[in-house]
């Protein structure tokens, strides 16, 4: 069963546990910052593939079309924004955006653990740090995005604690459904933003639920402070894995 969430006092001391087969798709941790100094794309270009030899590199563009003109005389234009680089490493399984105001770090199924994803993703917040000289970060962002199959005859309740039913008077089962909520954690300055979503193939009646767990902090965050944050904002999403999913230690063994 779910364990019920007596306190939400953050409690970085405290240990989950580790999942073999965790079913964490994908994993993301962000830094965000106004950088003090100016790169153009050229010269980030040429830094990123010195410093990350190992991954491919690859431009990010906003591509903006519009149609002007005439009815008879149509016009489309288009127009495309450099805002930075995404590189992707060897075995396609870590993935990184890095623009002059942000950095974000995904890391792909199998998720191997926080340790050995953050010290990779920190080694690019690192050069953000070097190159954009930030005076401290505006916003950071743990996440955590996972996939679990439930079986035809199973429902959701089976799963994950806190789901609500709309149809329940009516005796009817929800066959799909997407709930997010959103809160303050009390007494931080953290906001945890929960989603879950069933999906239903039309092919084979098979189920799949989507637990996606997003712990931001808006607030300005000093250089040296950032560390500790994010360690406190990977508790936060634990507390809330381990405290919605029913079972997970024996389910993802």
């Amino acid at each position: 069963m779910a364990n019920r969430i007596h306190s939400t006092a953050i409690d970085v001391t405290r240990t989950f546990p580790s999942l073999p087969n965790a079913p964490i798709v994908e994993a993301v941790i962000e830094w965000r910052a106004d950088p003090t100094t100016h790169l153009d794309a050229e010269d980030l270009e040429r830094r990123l593939a010195s410093r990350f030899q190992n991954y491919d590199l690859a431009p990010i563009h906003d591509i903006e079309a519009t149609l002007g003109g005439t009815e008879v005389n149509a016009e489309a234009t288009r127009r495309s924004k450099h805002l930075g680089f995404r590189l992707t490493s060897p075995n396609r399984r870590v993935i990184c955006q890095f623009r002059l105001n942000m950095v974000a770090v995904s890391r792909l199924a199998p998720y191997e653990g926080w340790e050995s994803f953050f010290a990779e993703a920190k080694s690019f917040s690192e050069a953000f740090s070097e190159w954009c000289r930030p005076a401290g970060y505006s916003r950071l962002g743990v996440r955590s995005i996972s996939k679990i199959s439930l079986a035809a005859d199973k429902k959701a309740s089976s799963v994950t604690a806190g789901i609500t039913n709309p149809w329940r008077d009516f005796g009817i089962e929800s066959s799909s459904f997407f709930h997010q909520d959103t809160t303050s954690w009390p007494d931080s300055p953290y906001i945890v933003r929960l989603v879950r979503a069933m999906d239903v193939s039309a092919e084979n009646s098979a189920r799949t639920m989507y637990l996606d767990i997003d712990v931001s902090l808006p607030d300005p965050v000093e250089l040296p402070d950032a560390d500790s944050r994010l360690v406190d904002m990977r508790f936060l999403k634990n507390l809330v894995f381990f405290s919605i999913l029913r079972d997970a230690e024996k389910r993802f063994k």
